[in-house]
């Protein structure tokens, strides 16, 4: 890009213009809520029995959760405008 050999018309690597990069982002967020999700549904599913369920593996799934739902939601717009 710097030399001019390749000249998107959009702006490169932004989560509003570039529809490659927000579809990565998207499906990447959905892949993390998923595996965390799982994650949290197996720690509470044991009920306590095994290594599994601890505070720490729990609270980490959660922020792992929040983080994928947030990338989600960041560009679910670009994702939405490309689908329609």
């Amino acid at each position: 890009m710097a030399l001019g050999v390749w000249t998107p018309s959009y702006e490169f690597l932004s989560l509003n213009d570039d529809i490659y990069f927000a579809w990565l982002a998207f499906l990447l967020g959905l892949v993390i809520c998923l595996g965390t999700g799982s994650l949290i549904g197996l720690a509470f599913l044991t009920g306590g029995e095994g290594r599994i369920h601890n505070e720490v593996s729990i609270l980490s799934s959660f922020i792992g959760f929040g983080f994928g739902a947030g990338v989600m939601r960041m560009t679910y717009a670009t994702v939405l405008t490309t689908l329609l």
